[in-house]
């Protein structure tokens, strides 16, 4: 799933969501904000942003430069209303690992090549690999 900022967030990428606004925030990381209200005095779900510039944990009053939709736009947001993404490397290398595994230990490094899953940057397994 690409992540187009200002974008509704992936319901693949929802699982991922975390609020922890004790965290460092760093330059052209990819967060998830409530977006704006609608016009019906309701905000929507939540979109894709990215941090504009990075912003040091420890204090969950800070707010965090974003940049939401247009590039050229950037907003503040309080960091108790910015969400992160889990980061799923540990659970793509044990699964990588895994398939590994299962591969017999006679074959070449080309069967194994073959053998491996092909992972999306989220740990997950393609859907369009053959």
């Amino acid at each position: 799933a690409l992540c187009v900022s200002g974008a509704a967030v992936a319901a693949a990428d929802e699982r991922l969501l975390q609020l922890k606004p004790m965290r460092s925030f760093f330059a052209g990381e990819v967060v998830a904000v409530q977006s704006e209200a609608n016009g019906r005095d309701k905000p929507g779900g939540l979109v894709y942003a990215i941090v504009d510039s990075g912003v040091d944990g420890g204090d969950a009053r800070r707010t965090v430069a974003l940049r939401v939709g247009n590039a050229n736009k950037t907003t503040q947001a309080p960091s108790l209303s910015v969400y992160s993404f889990a980061s799923q490397r540990l659970t793509a290398s044990l699964e990588h690992a895994q398939a590994a595994e299962d591969v017999p230990a006679n074959a070449d490094s080309g069967a194994a090549a073959e053998a491996a899953p092909a992972l999306n940057h989220f740990g997950e397994r393609n859907r369009t690999a053959a």
